[in-house]
């Protein structure tokens, strides 16, 4: 990957064929062309939702916890690419194995990688948690408000999210 950032890969990439690589940058083009082959290769239409998140939580890998940077990068590009809840469980796991019991940081970024995927089966384009409110906004510009728990551990804020998900149709694929 890193090759092809530095030497280009040919017309694929190139201004002739992608024309706009550089406007959204290296990483996202791929993305986009993963998920593309993928659904081509399934005879589905390919989905491009990506569901952003806004967060109040201590939401990471502490460098006390996992201190090489490239691995911690790994894990967050892992935990970032994950598409099922059992990718997200698996790395956790992973994680644990590797470093050890984790601390609430790595618990939260967890769970909000769970968040994230079932969001994105919504079609939601932001998932936005505070203290005091919970917003979904879906890709047709609607927008949905809850009052937020007051117990603020990550698997209760989950279990309340996955609650007011639950309330969302899932997309079709």
């Amino acid at each position: 990957m890193r090759d092809l950032e530095i030497r280009g890969a040919g017309d694929i990439l190139g201004t002739e064929q992608s024309g706009h690589v550089s406007s959204i940058g290296f990483h996202l083009y791929c993305k986009l062309l993963k998920r593309t082959i993928e659904a081509l290769r399934k005879k589905s239409s390919p989905t491009f939702t990506e569901t952003k998140l806004e967060i109040s939580f201590d939401a990471r890998l502490p460098e006390e916890y996992v201190s090489d940077a490239s691995l911690r990068m790994e894990l967050y590009h892992r935990l970032g690419e994950a598409t099922s809840l059992q990718e997200v469980d698996a790395l956790l796991e992973e994680i644990r194995d590797r470093f050890g019991p984790p601390p609430d940081p790595v618990i939260w970024l967890t769970r909000m990688a769970r968040l994230r995927i079932l969001a994105n089966q919504r079609g939601l384009s932001l998932l936005k948690i505070e203290p005091r409110t919970l917003t979904l906004h879906t890709q047709g510009g609607e927008k949905r408000s809850w009052p937020m728990i007051q117990k603020q551990d990550p698997a209760a804020v989950e279990e309340y999210v996955v609650k007011m998900l639950e309330t969302l149709p899932v997309r079709e694929v």
